[in-house]
């Protein structure tokens, strides 16, 4: 209902930041975002987790596929604190961040080498 009534509000009113965090890397953007993603960005990337296809003369999407939409993001937030815990990577109060960029994952490869 907060998309409807200020879809261009901040997404932190409607998700957690593991929950922005997943959407960013599961669901990729069409274009380049420079400027602060809107919560309706990420409710129609919420719905393409659910199955909706963004077609241009597509309805908007349907409670169902909303629904099927929470219940993937729920289920793969799940299995990533899960995992988290299990690997024990994880440091209380860390941030997540996005994945790393070229020269990050230069600077990782180099140190694998040796």
């Amino acid at each position: 209902m907060l998309n409807r009534t200020q879809p261009q509000t901040s997404p932190n009113q409607a998700f957690t930041e593991l929950d922005q965090f997943l959407l960013y890397e599961l669901i990729p953007d069409k274009a380049a975002q420079t400027t602060a993603v809107p919560l309706a960005h990420y409710i129609v990337k919420f719905a393409r987790l659910g199955g909706h296809l963004v077609r241009t003369h597509d309805p908007p999407p349907s409670n169902t596929v909303i629904w099927r939409g929470l219940s993937r993001l729920t289920d793969i937030g799940l299995g990533i604190m899960i995992g988290v815990q299990l690997a024990g990577n994880w440091k209380l109060g860390a941030t997540l961040t996005p994945k790393p960029t070229r020269t990050n994952l230069s600077a990782v490869k180099n140190t694998s080498a040796s």
